[in-house]
């Protein structure tokens, strides 16, 4: 397996998420598996670590790394009406857009 390399900027594990979750898994094939573990390595203790796998084995299916405008602007109108923030922020402040490459799956 080719070194993992990190995209400038991007959060520990951005990478590596990305590509477990364009990793075959219906195949049985685990590489998916161990992205996800070799991620959380340099993030969680060991005994967390070894429960990455199984985890991301569950909720694969689920995982979808995109936020649609509409969607951040419907989170962020509650987050302001409930108190939660108090200044108002556009979607290309919060969300990673420079990342959108990384957002198909």
């Amino acid at each position: 397996m080719p070194e993992e390399q990190q995209t400038p900027g991007a959060p520990p594990g951005t990478s590596q998420q990305a590509e477990a979750k364009q990793a075959p898994d219906a195949t049985g094939d685990d590489r998916d598996l161990r992205l996800a573990t070799q991620a959380a390595r340099n993030v969680f203790p060991a005994h967390e670590t070894g429960l990455i796998a199984d985890i991301v084995a569950r909720d694969l299916p689920y995982y979808d790394a995109t936020i649609s405008a509409e969607t951040f602007n419907r989170m962020h109108a509650f987050a302001l009406d409930m108190g939660l923030v108090t200044q108002p922020a556009s979607y290309e402040q919060v969300v990673a857009t420079q990342f959108r490459h990384l957002w198909t799956g």
